[in-house]
């Protein structure tokens, strides 16, 4: 019994010299290790439990300090379990937490609002995270490599999705993408080989180049356009050849009476099945600041700011384009094909109507 607790002295001494040699300029207590941040933030580390603390003391909340040459806990990382940031934390800092291989949970309060680049980068047994709806922005390359990460909730403000954000997370199955986002950028899901139902809403006005590089196992892909956003899916696996093969054996779900323009679009047309899904004339698709609708033979809009309108029909051909002053404004629509008009402002809003038969 002597000899095992000698062991047991000489393995918390062990850890705690550990600490004090590899840990930076923290202050080590035991098997409790804390950093001054910054005057008023601190980390601490429970080693036994593997539990890492931030906490801030500011009124109004704070951002965390960009650590040069990486976060004074990085030389301990694997150490870490779980990380708590408490209430008050309102950015987590770049590569705040990159590399922490044995990182399993990890709890975000709604004070935060940005997630820098790389902030959880290669933390490869991380498997589940809930991004709160105080969150606008998630950086590049901020979940890459989570290569066990099988659930993802976005919240409801997020307007970007960074770079390479969810890049190489291959156990992510399923995303649905909240109706705040705006832009998915390059990468974004790139090498999630197990990705195979995705959910886009019609808030998304931009997926930049090879957003869903090499997701090979796309099955089912929703969509809320009228008018679909340019992504080239061609290329999307690799090759054409591949992506055609691939995308052949997938469905697409799209609003009712634009199956048309999906098959006619040279990336989106590549699903094997396309199948509609009800909605309403006169349905608003975005922004609902923006009135349109038709009497007779007249087009009336009414927007809060000055854009660029275009008319199309609802086989995806343009009938018209021209400027529009905020305010209201009429466009004949004598010329136009009878049935369903399809107008869209360049902002990002786009609505359906029903022109006279």
């Amino acid at each position: 019994m002597k000899h095992f607790l000698l062991i047991v002295l000489f393995f918390c001494s062990a850890i705690g010299n550990l600490l004090t040699a590899q840990a930076g300029n923290g202050r080590n207590s035991g098997l409790t290790h804390t950093w001054d941040l910054t005057s008023t933030m601190t980390a601490t580390l429970d080693v036994e439990k593997g539990a890492l603390t931030i906490k801030t003391t500011k009124p109004g909340g704070e951002t965390m300090p960009y650590f040069l040459g990486g976060a004074p806990w990085y030389s301990i990382r694997a150490i870490i379990v779980s990380i708590s940031i408490e209430d008050g934390v309102t950015t987590i800092g770049e590569k705040a937490f990159e590399d922490c291989s044995n990182l399993s949970s990890v709890t975000i309060p709604n004070s935060v609002t940005t997630i820098d680049s790389g902030a959880f980068s290669g933390c490869s047994n991380l498997s589940s995270v809930a991004i709160p709806n105080s969150v606008t922005s998630i950086g590049a390359y901020v979940f890459f490599e989570c290569r066990k990460l099988s659930s993802v909730t976005i919240g409801n403000s997020v307007t970007t999705i960074g770079r390479g954000a969810f890049m190489k997370c291959n156990s992510l199955s399923s995303i649905t993408i909240p109706n705040s986002v705006r832009t998915i950028d390059v990468a974004a899901f790139s090498g999630c080989s197990n990705l195979s139902s995705i959910t886009i809403p019609n808030s998304v006005t931009s997926i930049v180049g090879n957003a869903f590089y090499l997701c090979r196992k796309i099955k089912d892909v929703t969509v809320e356009w009228i008018i679909p956003v340019d992504y080239d899916w061609r290329y999307s696996m690799g090759t054409y050849s591949d992506s055609k093969a691939i995308l052949k054996n997938a469905t697409l779900h799209v609003p009712a009476g634009t199956k048309p323009i999906y098959q006619s679009d040279d990336g989106w047309g590549l699903f094997g099945t396309i199948v509609e899904y009800s909605t309403t004339a006169n349905e608003e698709i975005n922004n609902p600041q923006t009135e349109v609708y038709i009497t007779g033979n007249t087009l009336h809009i009414n927007t809060p700011l000055a854009d660029v309108l275009s008319i199309y029909t609802a086989a995806g051909v343009k009938v018209y384009e021209a400027p529009v002053p905020a305010g209201a404004s009429t466009v004949s629509t004598a010329n136009f094909p009878q049935g369903v008009l399809i107008v869209k402002g360049k902002v990002g809003w786009v609505k359906k109507v029903v022109s006279e038969l």
